[in-house]
């Protein structure tokens, strides 16, 4: 057998219906349904699975077994455009996740378990380097996404090398391992007052306070360069529910979108370290 247990990201072996078991694991991976693909050569678990979760893709296999290998060659689910150190590094990351929730059943207080992760996030300013997965974090997240602004690498750099604007991107990691970038940030000032265009973070790290701590840094940001007024209008889409449950309590009453700065810093269980 060439697949070995290190090359798989999560897994579900039991008597359990399927349709059960895909719901475990996109709990587990912190996916969305719609990140599935369902492969399975009985006709009648295909069925059940259409049925009660439409959101995951799947296909019907050929009959010959012969025909399986190209088959799955031939779907287009997984292609990209692109492939960055993050997504050769990702099976890692989903085993590393395991070890946190199984630390997390141990200790049954979630206060002192993410204390107990030693959670640091780097913050540095967009760079050349750094582009390309801010523009594929940017382009392929939709859980954690404030405004759902969709650019290319070429036009996000643009944008953010215009006056009064500034990107940066978060790098996280803890005893675990190493999350690599998953946060974006960029800003927008015009005289005293700034906006968040872009919030986006990666569903890896919702759960664990960094969300506050890359707020509490964007929002530091924008008062250093004399914004007295921060803005964070939402665009509402049909999967960025946690971006706007977050932002909501974030607002100042009856002040639209609106940043309370009372109702945001750095939490101190999170090590946040800038870099220029």
């Amino acid at each position: 057998m060439v697949l070995r247990k290190k090359d798989f990201a999560a897994w579900r072996i039991n008597w359990k219906d399927k349709a059960e078991n895909l719901l475990g694991l996109a709990e587990e991976l912190n996916l969305g349904l719609d990140s599935f693909v369902f492969l399975d050569d009985s006709p009648q678990e295909r069925d059940q699975v259409r049925q009660m979760l439409p959101q995951v893709y799947t296909p019907d296999l050929p009959k010959s077994p012969s025909e399986l290998a190209p088959f799955v060659l031939s779907l287009t689910r997984f292609e990209t455009t692109s492939v960055g150190q993050e997504d050769l590094e990702r099976t890692d990351m989903y085993q590393a996740e395991r070890g946190r929730k199984e630390t997390l059943e141990l200790t049954g207080d979630v206060e002192s378990w993410l204390r107990s992760l030693q959670i640091e996030v780097r913050a540095t300013p967009l760079r050349r380097e750094s582009l390309a997965r801010a523009a594929q974090l940017l382009n392929k997240t939709n859980q954690f996404n404030l405004s759902l602004r969709r650019m290319d690498e070429a036009s996000f750099w643009g944008w953010a090398s215009e006056p009064g604007n500034a990107a940066y991107v978060f790098h996280v990691s803890d005893r675990f391992g190493d999350f690599g970038l998953t946060g974006l940030a960029s800003l927008s000032r015009v005289g005293t007052e700034a906006r968040i265009v872009d919030f986006v973070m990666s569903c890896r790290v919702m759960g664990k306070k960094v969300e506050e701590a890359l707020l509490g840094y964007t929002l530091a940001q924008a008062q250093a360069v004399g914004a007295s007024r921060v803005m964070a209008p939402l665009v509402e889409g049909p999967r960025n529910a946690p971006a706007k449950e977050f932002f909501a309590a974030k607002y100042s009453n009856g002040d639209g979108a609106a940043i309370d700065p009372s109702r945001v810093g750095v939490p101190s269980i999170i090590h946040l370290r800038e870099e220029g």
